[in-house]
């Protein structure tokens, strides 16, 4: 089982240890997933958690606001449901002045 579950570590690299153990179960072989797992800490196979990206913080400003009508138009997309089920989409356009 040894081999095995190296052979499929050096294909693929990146596979966790349940995609390791569907791919070997998959070829036919009948080890439970405790023995493989077994097997797998004891070869330092664990992979370390990937750390989340950081978005860089963005500045802050102040909203503008329009003093004249007929400027600036938002519109968007809106669902909803009705008490028995039944969807429906609005489009909603709002002036911003």
């Amino acid at each position: 089982m040894i081999n095995i579950l190296q052979e499929v570590v050096t294909k693929h690299s990146r596979w966790g240890f349940w995609k390791c153990y569907h791919w070997i179960r998959f070829k036919g072989h009948k080890f439970n997933h405790k023995k493989v797992w077994r097997v797998y800490k004891s070869l330092g196979l664990n992979l370390p958690r990937r750390k989340k990206k950081r978005i860089a913080k963005r500045i802050k400003q102040p909203l503008a606001v329009l003093q004249v009508p007929d400027k600036l138009w938002s519109m968007d997309f809106m669902s909803d449901a009705l008490y028995h089920g039944k969807r429906f989409r609005t489009l909603n356009i709002i002036d911003e002045g």
